[in-house]
């Protein structure tokens, strides 16, 4: 289905701005009273009793709950790997993103260490340099299909947010 040119540029430019907002709140996440960290925070799991990280392997995985194999506390924290200065101690603490849960499952805690503010980030920028490319495609050549569906294609992420047109609906 090939879009009028209007309506490729107002895809576009909407995309642009999810992009922007997914960019926006991953650098607020990444922020903490110590600093930010600009190219957005890691994220990974500890013991909320014992601070020793827990990976997250495909045995874990299969867990009901995630265990601290230290002191097999089932009490875990959401931390950033980057710590910010603080007063009382030079080499500082990390972000305290979800300071303690209880009884979390593997797989959600790998969900949300997975999509951390620095994957985010670099999401944002790899779809960025797509929406160049496919847009200098299009000036280049307003018909080309394949960069038009490539554009929904990535705008389709959004279909959840406010603005999303119908017509730009790929069926994947």
């Amino acid at each position: 289905m090939r879009a009028p040119v209007d309506a490729v540029t107002d895809l576009a430019v909407w995309l642009r701005q999810q992009l922007d907002t997914d960019e926006q709140v991953a650098r607020a996440a990444s922020t903490d009273r110590g600093g930010s960290t600009p190219g957005g925070e890691h994220w990974r799991w500890e013991c909320s009793n014992c601070d020793t990280p827990l990976p997250i392997t495909p045995v874990t995985l299969l867990a009901e709950f995630m265990e601290c194999p230290t002191c097999a506390s089932v009490g875990v924290a959401l931390r950033s790997v980057e710590t910010y200065p603080i007063d009382w101690d030079k080499r500082g603490l990390p972000h305290f993103v979800v300071s303690g849960a209880e009884e979390l499952r593997p797989v959600d805690g790998l969900h949300l260490q997975t999509h951390d503010p620095a994957r985010v980030l670099r999401t944002v920028d790899a779809h960025r340099a797509i929406v160049d490319q496919l847009e200098q495609a299009l000036a280049d050549d307003a018909t080309d299909e394949t960069a038009q569906w490539m554009l929904r294609t990535l705008a389709v992420v959004y279909a959840d947010r406010p603005g999303f047109l119908p017509e730009w609906k790929v069926d994947l």
